[in-house]
């Protein structure tokens, strides 16, 4: 059977894989291979409309909102199945709610949650208006995939009636082992002796990765033999931190690099910062960045351990209140690495063709 999907989302690139929810997407995308997919990506950035032909079996097409919404709609109720990655593609097109009748050919990523979230960034009026966007779309969904149970327990206990069937993929890919000749060279480059402890962050500044709290950790453990690596895009802005907190600058080795060689230094890194609130935003989420940590042994220092299902799991964490430097040591942690493997096996046993073709097989999708 010729099956045509929509994905709404951007197609994954080389250039985009460092985005956490691109790299969802091309997980997602490795089970979607058989099928013929349209990738619809919405921004007010794009040109009016403007397709471009990837490969014999993908299709992107850039639709600036302002394209006539009926043109839109004509395309995307052609799809056997459409597949959006979040809600946030929904709120430039909210007309959505016109033509797509309840239980249709709608599968919901859900990535996240969207409305609590702008909520936490005092984004009131987007809220409100993506919580109309999110009910909408869970009237209307045949299924909602979720990135852990406590997204799934979640959204069951805000939308009790609708007759969305949930199911829970947990994880984007591990990452690629690096080779020992690079993990070598960078371990040489960062001057790292074999007894080193190394410490590491990967991630930006905004407000929600609590940088602050982090920098006052670092600043009361680092010291000879203890040593720090961020990865990050905003270089020039945690050197000028570190300056702000007095943190010793020869400690600490900030830069960026390309996602095929975060492998590299995750494989040198002991421990992992990831400071998250306990709220709803967090205890729902799977965070790229800590299945990374987990994959390469690291031992995650929280904020709160409710992120996820990871606490469930049986992942080992520090906690950076009562973080000191003796309880730190040069090891990997082999419990996390069991835990990170465990969570990729989903991807492989996730059956993507049953739910697509079973929908349409059993009337639930219109074609």
């Amino acid at each position: 059977m010729s099956v045509d999907i929509y994905v709404l989302g951007r197609y994954p690139t080389s250039e985009t894989l460092k985005d956490g929810m691109v790299q969802r997407i091309h997980a997602v995308d490795s089970l979607l291979g058989e099928y013929n997919r349209i990738y619809v990506d919405l921004s007010l950035r794009h040109p009016i409309f403007k397709t471009r032909r990837i490969n014999d079996k993908v299709k992107e097409i850039l639709v600036n909102p302002l394209f006539p919404f009926f043109i839109i709609f004509r395309f995307l109720l052609k799809a056997n199945v459409i597949y959006a990655h979040s809600i946030h593609l929904f709120k430039h097109i909210p007309y959505f709610r016109l033509f797509l009748p309840r239980g249709c050919n709608l599968i919901l990523d859900a990535h996240g949650a969207v409305p609590e979230e702008m909520a936490l960034y005092g984004r009131g009026v987007w809220a409100r208006y993506l919580g109309w966007i999110e009910y909408s779309v869970f009237r209307r969904a045949a299924h909602c995939i979720c990135v852990s149970e406590a997204m799934r327990n979640h959204f069951k206990q805000k939308y009790p009636t609708s007759a969305v069937q949930y199911h829970v993929l947990f994880t984007s890919k591990l990452l690629e082992q690096p080779v020992a000749r690079i993990v070598n060279s960078v371990r040489e480059q960062l001057q790292l002796a074999e007894t080193d402890i190394v410490l590491l962050y990967s991630g930006n500044t905004q407000k929600w990765q609590n940088i602050a709290l982090m920098l006052k950790s670092i600043k009361k453990i680092i010291q000879p033999g203890i040593r720090v690596i961020i990865l990050s895009g905003q270089t020039l802005q945690f050197r000028q931190m570190l300056r702000e907190f007095s943190i010793d600058e020869s400690l600490v080795h900030v830069t960026s690099v390309e996602p095929k060689m975060l492998g590299a230094y995750y494989s040198l890194a002991h421990y992992g910062y990831i400071l998250r609130d306990d709220i709803v935003v967090n205890q729902v989420a799977n965070p790229t960045k800590m299945l990374e940590y987990l994959q390469f042994g690291l031992t995650p220092i929280v904020k709160s351990p409710n992120i996820g299902d990871y606490k469930m799991l049986g992942c080992a964490f520090l906690d950076v209140d009562t973080l000191d430097k003796k309880m730190l040591h040069p090891q990997k942690n082999q419990t996390n690495i069991n835990v990170a493997v465990g969570m990729a096996s989903m991807i492989e046993k996730f059956n993507m063709k049953a739910l697509i073709e079973g929908g349409i097989k059993s009337g639930k999708f219109l074609h």
